[in-house]
């Protein structure tokens, strides 16, 4: 069963937020979820509770989406960040992705499109909509430190391991899904982190998305 997750929607528009209630409402893994109307309401609601995801507008009164995703950011760390937007300029896109928001995507996507990007950055993955994946793409390779080393070459089953584990799999269901024992895809996925240098799924994860070897 997956781990249950906690919801708060932030926009200043009802209609919006309803809109955002009836798709989180249905999720099997949601516990619970409230509403906020701006970044302070947020920021007050989550002093009350914590809360796993915060979807968030970006233009709102009071206090702004980039000022309450930077406040977050801050204060509650663990707390994932899901952009919701109905802009995709490059510098806003950017200035959010170096506050260190989980996700992005635009207002006029599809219902699934929210779905997977909280299912996403419920695994510890980011997820950016394709009108804005280039510019998380280009930010990434702009930050990598390769320091002159060689990076590990990975053979194609564990590739396929990789895939299906940054998909949300656990080692059993991957065993089940290559026809191969759980001892067996245990050993992959230990010398997979290895080679990685990481030492969580979150690691393996980040890894696996910012050297192109899953794309979210």
């Amino acid at each position: 069963m997956s781990e249950l997750i906690s919801i708060l929607i932030v926009d200043d528009h009802a209609v919006v937020r309803e809109g955002v209630v009836k798709i989180v409402s249905t999720l099997d893994n949601v516990k619970y979820y409230e509403e906020a109307e701006n970044g302070q309401m947020a920021l007050d609601k989550l002093e009350q509770k914590p809360f796993d995801i915060v979807i968030l507008d970006i233009e709102m009164k009071v206090m702004d989406g980039i000022e309450t995703a930077s406040r977050i950011r801050k204060e509650y760390k663990n707390t994932k960040i899901i952009m919701f937007s109905m802009y995709n300029e490059r510098k806003q896109v950017t200035e959010l992705i170096e506050l260190g928001i989980d996700a992005y995507i635009l207002k006029s996507a599809d219902r699934n499109e929210l779905i997977k990007a909280i299912n996403h950055i419920t695994i510890g993955g980011k997820y950016f909509t394709p009108e804005v994946y280039d510019v998380w793409a280009n930010y990434n390779n702009s930050e990598m430190h390769l320091q002159d080393k060689l990076l590990p070459v990975f053979s194609l089953r564990e590739k396929e391991i990789i895939g299906l584990l940054c998909q949300g799999l656990s080692a059993h269901q991957v065993a089940d899904k290559v026809s191969r024992s759980y001892n067996t895809i245990a050993t992959h996925r230990a010398h997979i982190m290895k080679k990685m240098g990481v030492n969580s799924f979150q690691g393996l994860m980040n890894y696996a998305v910012k050297h192109k070897l899953f794309i979210p």
